[in-house]
């Protein structure tokens, strides 16, 4: 125990500023922490206003440098602990805080040479949750076909029919999969409205065709609800979520892609001023390509073609680190069709 303190007496209008400066303390705050670390508590309070005469501690270099010294060290360990407990722990973000505008680009490419790229922008807020889901709103807008509004008829037509799905109300369950459309009578009356001037703006067999296939799929909520599961954003901005991590590494079987491949997924978490995901995943489907790409269920032992579907994922998120919301994710997805590579990649910012 230091035997003597260096200390000062207040000097009329004298004020804390001008003291930490006339000894060379760093801050007023690391001032009034050495007074109060040798003064009996609650007596000779450092006001904002001090009164001449009053005594104050004041810390020597030495004093200065323990301080910054222990504190350095709490500050460490507390990011040690932070950064244990993401590694040990469910990923989830704050749900309440997500109000988030996302640019989406989805590039395509057969054996490496660019076939179209997709960008759009998708807006999701947090409504809220019951028994069963969280509650998310999605709305998809300003779509671009490689650079361009599309203008092709096929383009219009189908961006006229998925028009009446957003905004689209989805019950994601504690898996993070979706689970439920929560407005779907909303969507369904919408496009019972819009299909008459559907028909009546394209009157072509073909459009009348691909209408009714659209009708099918809005008249029935499970086969809705099946094609929106299919949706690459929703998938991959839930991936992150809803895995318990060990030690910074997590595992576990889902579906991805369009075709909703069944995956083996590693992920690994790598902490500095923001969380970093990457996903390392690999195709065990057990059906066969043409099951795949016929989007069959299941697979039969009769099938003519046995050959199983050759697929990868590596993806990356960034996550920030107070609110867990997503603010980066870079996928690519590689699948090799009857020995030709298909590609897709997806890139997801943050507005």
């Amino acid at each position: 125990m230091k035997l003597f303190l260096q200390h000062h007496i207040v000097k009329k209008g004298e004020t804390l500023e001008q003291i930490a400066a006339l000894y060379n303390v760093p801050t007023v705050e690391i001032l009034k922490y050495y007074h109060y670390q040798n003064v009996p508590k609650d007596s000779n309070h450092l006001g904002h206003i001090l009164f001449e005469g009053q005594e104050i501690f004041v810390p020597e270099s030495h004093d200065i440098e323990q301080i910054l010294l222990e504190r350095k060290q709490a500050s460490q360990n507390r990011l040690e602990h932070s950064n244990s407990l993401i590694k040990n722990s469910s990923l989830l973000p704050n749900f309440i805080g997500i109000d988030h505008s996302y640019k989406v680009k989805i590039t395509d490419l057969n054996e490496g040479s660019t076939e179209n790229e997709t960008e759009f922008e998708v807006d999701i807020q947090y409504l809220g949750k019951n028994e069963q889901h969280h509650i998310f709103k999605f709305n998809k807008n300003s779509i671009l076909i490689n650079g361009e509004i599309p203008d092709m008829k096929a383009y219009e037509l189908a961006l006229d029919c998925s028009s009446v799905l957003f905004p689209v109300e989805l019950g994601i369950d504690f898996n993070g999969k979706i689970a439920d459309i929560h407005n779907y009578r909303v969507i369904l009356n919408k496009w019972k409205e819009n299909k008459q001037r559907l028909l009546q703006k394209y009157s072509d067999e073909n459009s009348r065709q691909y209408i009714d296939k659209v009708d099918i799929r809005m008249e029935n909520r499970e086969l809705l609800l099946k094609n929106l599961r299919s949706e690459l954003f929703i998938q991959f901005y839930f991936s992150p979520y809803f895995k318990t991590f060990s030690n910074g590494k997590a595992e576990n079987t889902g579906r991805f892609s369009q075709y909703k491949i069944l995956y083996e997924n590693h992920y690994e978490i790598n902490l500095d001023h923001e969380i970093h995901i990457s996903q390392s995943s690999r195709s065990v489907d057990q059906r066969s390509q043409e099951e795949i790409i016929r989007y069959l269920e299941n697979s039969y032992e009769n099938s003519e073609d046995s050959e199983l579907l050759e697929s990868e994922i590596s993806a990356n998120f960034i996550l920030d680190k107070q609110y867990k919301f997503l603010q980066k994710a870079d996928v690519k997805i590689d699948l090799y069709l009857y020995n030709v590579q298909e590609t897709k990649q997806i890139q997801i910012d943050r507005k």
